[in-house]
C-alpha cells in the first residue's frame, strides 16, 4: 500500500513538473527541486536500480538541461541508459531514448566530437536486425537523422559533408522499417519519405554554392572519385523526384483513394520542377493539380485563393489535407511577406526549413535582415549570371529591392542577392496556370553564437 501510495503521489509530482515545463523561465529552478525531490524519494523507496527510475530520471535532466547544468545531466541520463540495459540487456531499445537525449546534450554545450561518436554508436544499435520494428524505432531513427541536420548547422563545417550524408541513413531506414511494419502503402510513410526529399534539396544546393561540403557532396565512392556539380545537383532532383512519386503512389494505391490527397501529391511534384529549373514539367504538374482538386469537389475559387500568393520552395511541412494546407497558406492576403531565416552562420545560402511566413514586415531584434520587394514571371526560363556561373533558371526573384535593412555593420548587398537569386517560388497560380506577381520578402540572417 505504501508503495502504491508513493507512486501515486509522484505520479502527481510528475504532471506537475509536465505542466510547469509551459511556464516562465524563472520557474526553471523549481522545477528542477521538484524533478530532484522525485528521483530521491523513487531511490529511497525502491533502490538506485530500479526501473521506475527512468521516466522521472529523464524528467530530472530535461530540468538540468533547462538551467545549464549540462554535466550533471549527462550523469543522469547515462544512468537511465545503464538501468535500462540492467533490465532488458546490454542492447535494450528502452535505452534509445536516454541515448538520444545524451547526443542533444553534447549538442547543447557544443561538444560535437563527442556527439558524433555517440550518434556513430546510436546508428549502429538503431539498425541491428535483432531490433523490434515499431512506431517508436522509427521515431527514433527519424530523430537521429535530424540531430545530423542539426550537426549540419551548428558542428564544425568541415563535418558538414558527413552530417549530410550521415542524416540520410537513418532516414532511409525508418522507410524501410516503416514499410515492413505497415505495408508498402501506408499513409503514415509520405511525411517520412518527404523528409528526405527535402534532404536531397539541402544536399542540391549546398553543391551549387561549392565549398569544402559541396566538395564532400559530390564524392560517390570511397575511392575519392566525383561527380561534377551538374551531374550531383542531377542526381539529387531524380532521387528528390522519385521519393515524390512513390508518396503520390502510395495516395493512389489506396483502397479509396483520396482525391485532394492525390491531387496536392501533384502539386509537390510540380514545385520538385520548379525547384530544378523544369518549366514545362511544372506547369503540367500544376495542371494536373489544379484538375483534380477540381474534380475532388473544391470549389474553383477557393483552389484560387489557395495559389493567389507565391510560395518559398520547398515547403518545409508536408500537408496533404486541404483544411491544414488551406490554414497554412496567405489567402487573400496581399501584404503576406515570404520569410528567409538563414539556417547557419556557416550557410547563410540555405534557408531554414521553418515558417515561411510571417505575419508582419518586422525585422526581428534578434537577427539582422532586411525588406526586399521583388517580381516573378511564372515559369518563364531567366538567362543570368550568378555566382560565377552562367545558368537558365525559372521562377526565380527579379527586380530585386532592398526596402530597408536592421544591419547594424557594412554587408554586401550584391551577395546577398546572388543568394535570393539561388531560391526557387511556386508562382502564382489562376486556373493552374502561372501568373506573374510582385511580393516582399524578410530575409534574417543567422547571428553566430
Amino acid at each position: 500500500m505504501r508503495a502504491s501510495n508513493l507512486i501515486l503521489s509522484l505520479l502527481v509530482v510528475c504532471t506537475t513538473i509536465v505542466h510547469a515545463q509551459d511556464s516562465s523561465p524563472a520557474t526553471a529552478e523549481v522545477n528542477l527541486d521538484l524533478a530532484r525531490e522525485l528521483v530521491d524519494q523513487l531511490i529511497q523507496e525502491f533502490g538506485r536500480d530500479d526501473y521506475r527510475l527512468l521516466e522521472p530520471l529523464a524528467q530530472y535532466a530535461d530540468q538540468l538541461v533547462a538551467t545549464g547544468s549540462f554535466d550533471e545531466a549527462h550523469t543522469n541520463l547515462d544512468k537511465a541508459a545503464q538501468i535500462a540495459r540492467l533490465h532488458d540487456g546490454l542492447y535494450a531499445q528502452s535505452q534509445f531514448p536516454f541515448l538520444l537525449s545524451k547526443v542533444k546534450n553534447y549538442a547543447n554545450r557544443g561538444d560535437w566530437l563527442h556527439a558524433r561518436e555517440l550518434m556513430e554508436h546510436l546508428h549502429w544499435l538503431l539498425a541491428r536486425n535483432e531490433n523490434t520494428i515499431d512506431a517508436s524505432l522509427i521515431d527514433y531513427l527519424l530523430e537521429l537523422s535530424d540531430l545530423h541536420l542539426r550537426g549540419v548547422a551548428e558542428d564544425n563545417f568541415l563535418q558538414q559533408g558527413y552530417h549530410f550524408r550521415a542524416a540520410l541513413q537513418p532516414n532511409r531506414l525508418a522507410i524501410v522499417a516503416g514499410q515492413q511494419a505497415w505495408g508498402r502503402y501506408d499513409m503514415r510513410l509520405p511525411p517520412i519519405l518527404y523528409k528526405l526529399v527535402l534532404q536531397q534539396y539541402l544536399q542540391a544546393q549546398t553543391v551549387n554554392i561549392g565549398g569544402k561540403a559541396s566538395a564532400s557532396l559530390c564524392r560517390y565512392s570511397g575511392s575519392g572519385h566525383t561527380r561534377s556539380r551538374a551531374d550531383s545537383r542531377e542526381n539529387f532532383y531524380f532521387l528528390g523526384l522519385g521519393y515524390l512519386n512513390e508518396i503520390h503512389t502510395i495516395y493512389s494505391n489506396q483502397d479509396q483513394p483520396d482525391p485532394v490527397a492525390v491531387a496536392l501529391s501533384e502539386m509537390y511534384l510540380a514545385d520538385q520542377q520548379v525547384i530544378f529549373s523544369e518549366p514545362e514539367a511544372a506547369r503540367l504538374g500544376y495542371a494536373r493539380s489544379f484538375s483534380g482538386l477540381l474534380q475532388a469537389g473544391i470549389d474553383r475559387e477557393d483552389i484560387n485563393n489557395f495559389f493567389a500568393y507565391p510560395v518559398m520552395l520547398p515547403v518545409a511541412e508536408f500537408l496533404i489535407d486541404w483544411e491544414a494546407a488551406v490554414a497554412a497558406a496567405p489567402i487573400n492576403n496581399s501584404q503576406a511577406t515570404l520569410s528567409f531565416q538563414e539556417w547557419s552562420p556557416s550557410l547563410p545560402f540555405l534557408r531554414a526549413l521553418i515558417d515561411d511566413y510571417n505575419d508582419d514586415t518586422e525585422i526581428k531584434n534578434t537577427s539582422q535582415g532586411a525588406i526586399f520587394s521583388f517580381s516573378l514571371t511564372g515559369l518563364e526560363k531567366i538567362s543570368l549570371w550568378n555566382l560565377g556561373r552562367y545558368k537558365t533558371a525559372v521562377s526565380t526573384a527579379q527586380n530585386l529591392e532592398v526596402l530597408r535593412h536592421s544591419f547594424t555593420s557594412a554587408y554586401d548587398q550584391e551577395e546577398l542577392q546572388q543568394q535570393l537569386l539561388e531560391v526557387r517560388f511556386r508562382p502564382k497560380l489562376i486556373n493552374g496556370v502561372p501568373q506573374s506577381v510582385n511580393a516582399t520578402l524578410l530575409y534574417q540572417t543567422a547571428l553566430a553564437n
